[in-house]
């Protein structure tokens, strides 16, 4: 119980719940792009993050160390198609976009590193 504290006393998750949830709003609002979508899926990522993180810090072990990393990836690779997606056209975008996420969180859930402490 006092990692998931510890993270949420630092302001960690509400930020994240903040930020997501306004740039989420924002973009659904505001932005007429071809990234929009892209914009969408970033920002659900940073508010889902906050979960993730406080699912894992609240019970540490290698379950919720995937939860904690699949929110992470959704936002990271959106954020790798947007960077992408700036240089080139929107048109590629889409098809980047519809292969970087789903391979982000194929690997996410097969990805099972087991959380050990090792003494030496």
């Amino acid at each position: 119980m006092g990692y998931f504290f510890r993270t949420t006393g630092r302001g960690i998750c509400p930020v994240n719940v903040a930020v997501g949830a306004w740039g989420f709003t924002f973009v659904r609002r505001q932005l007429n792009d071809p990234l929009r979508f892209a914009w969408l899926v970033f920002f659900a990522g940073i508010f889902l993050t906050a979960f993730g993180s406080g699912y894992y810090h609240l019970r540490p072990d290698n379950e919720s160390l995937a939860w904690d990393r699949l929110t992470m990836t959704i936002g990271f690779m959106s954020f790798v198609a947007i960077v992408i997606g700036e240089l080139m056209s929107g048109h590629a975008l889409k098809h980047i976009f519809v292969a970087l996420v789903p391979a982000a969180l194929l690997s996410g859930l097969m990805k099972r590193t087991p959380v050990t402490e090792t003494s030496e």
